[in-house]
């Protein structure tokens, strides 16, 4: 991502995190950065039903998440197309992805992640400047 001139735009210091939408604070800041940061799209790896999706769909309808209307950011979702069948129209633009896109030093991020956290990720979500 650097070497292309790019960068990751965070809630927090740390480059990959998790936000809960039970976590009020993490959330805000989550929010807030978004609206600071003015990003045009958000790439998502949360459930589709899930609680953190619900949770930013209310904000983004109300025109509380985002550039502050209910059009903006578009989702850019990371889940199957198994998962994403039953997504309920809204104003802004979603899209689904035939499958997770995996660059270049992903395996090391895998391995990373695999011994920080446990498990495994097939996916990474966040937002992109």
């Amino acid at each position: 991502m650097r070497r292309l001139r790019g960068r990751i735009q965070s809630y927090s210091p740390k480059l990959i995190q998790t936000v809960s939408a039970e976590n009020a604070e993490a959330f805000n800041l989550l929010s807030q950065g978004m609206l600071w940061s003015l990003v045009p799209a958000m790439v998502k790896s949360s459930e589709p039903g899930g609680a953190l999706a619900q949770k930013i769909s209310e904000r983004q309808s109300l025109g509380e998440f985002g550039i502050g209307v209910s059009a903006v950011p578009n989702w850019i979702w990371l889940s199957s197309a198994r998962e994403l069948a039953g997504l309920k129209t809204t104003s802004w633009k979603q899209m689904g992805l035939g499958h997770a896109a995996h660059a270049e030093g992903w395996s090391t991020f895998a391995e990373a992640y695999e011994g920080a956290l446990g498990g495994t990720t097939r996916s990474l979500g966040g937002f992109w400047l």
